[in-house]
């Protein structure tokens, strides 16, 4: 009896925890949705980017998980209240990049978006504390549902955002991610190396979400049988200099398009050969820029 008091007492516990962070969500971004709908844009992007801040760190900081009897029934509230947060702070980066797309600053919408798709799915460290002490640290991850992905994934790649702004920061997030591996390569084990390998590893997954959004980007004109993207693409890796190892993730998003291209130049053999035809003439630009710069790191020592 006392036993299945307790798992109600826990039960209800992690319900009024998940209700009242729902509720909660639902008023913290009235000012700024407010703002937004009376178009003041710059306003509201104050607002959101104070909320997707603090509602981000809420979600991904570690948290200490206070338990008498069940750990995991307690541990479940917590990664709610965690996903819930990542949630407010995904909308929140949203209407951010929506904000900035309106006063035309498109290099602050890409960043908004690599802010709204880190909140898809976010590593937190728990750590179980009873009254016989600390238990063994653990990772979680806090994902959101797969239909908040796919829908929020919609909505970021039909964002009005150029290829062509989404490249420049990435080749300029590559650059620093090269310079600080130089740096941490010749650095000795302590806060300072510490302190730069989290920058190194915070600038990798930037990049990464830069040649996804890129390559969505690309692959969504190309879908509708527009190459301007893909132009676009084909130009910035030819003025790339100096061709160093920053040049890799580019070259990530250009093998990605090329497999597209392929893809696509082959489903369309039976149906539309000219077409087919047209995509297959027009890699081989993009075949060509990304063959010579694999041979020039190959054989340049570049670094």
């Amino acid at each position: 009896m006392k036993k299945n008091t307790v798992n109600l007492f826990l039960s209800l516990l992690i319900v009024l925890v998940f209700a009242s962070s729902a509720l909660a969500s639902s008023f913290v971004t009235f000012t700024a949705d407010s703002l937004y709908n009376a178009k003041n844009y710059a306003e509201a992007l104050k607002h959101y980017s104070n909320i997707a801040s603090k509602y981000y760190n809420e979600a991904a900081r570690p948290e200490n998980v206070n338990y008498l009897f069940g750990y995991e029934s307690v541990k479940k509230a917590v990664i709610n209240k965690s996903v819930n947060s990542a949630k407010v702070a995904l909308y929140s980066f949203y209407m951010q990049a929506l904000c900035n797309i309106n006063i035309k600053n498109y290099a602050g919408a890409v960043n908004s978006v690599n802010g709204a798709l880190a909140c898809f799915n976010i590593q937190k460290m728990l750590t179980p504390k009873s009254l016989t002490g600390a238990k063994t640290p653990e990772m979680v991850l806090i994902s959101q549902p797969l239909h908040v992905i796919n829908d929020y994934s919609a909505k970021i790649n039909a964002l009005p955002i150029s290829v062509a702004d989404v490249l420049r920061i990435l080749q300029a997030t590559a650059r620093e991610r090269n310079s600080v591996y130089a740096v941490l390569a010749n650095t000795p084990q302590g806060q300072t190396y510490n302190e730069l390998l989290a920058r190194y590893n915070a600038l990798i997954a930037s990049e990464k979400a830069y040649v996804d959004l890129s390559v969505n980007i690309v692959s969504r004109d190309l879908d509708a049988q527009n190459l301007s993207s893909f132009e676009a693409l084909v130009n910035h890796m030819k003025a790339f200099k100096p061709i160093d190892k920053s040049v890799t993730s580019t070259l990530e998003a250009s093998d990605k398009i090329i497999a597209k291209m392929t893809a696509l130049a082959l489903s369309l053999q039976g149906s539309n050969v000219s077409l087919a035809t047209y995509y297959s003439t027009a890699m081989q630009k993009l075949i060509s820029v990304n063959a010579y710069i694999k041979g020039y790191l190959a054989t340049s020592g570049a670094r």
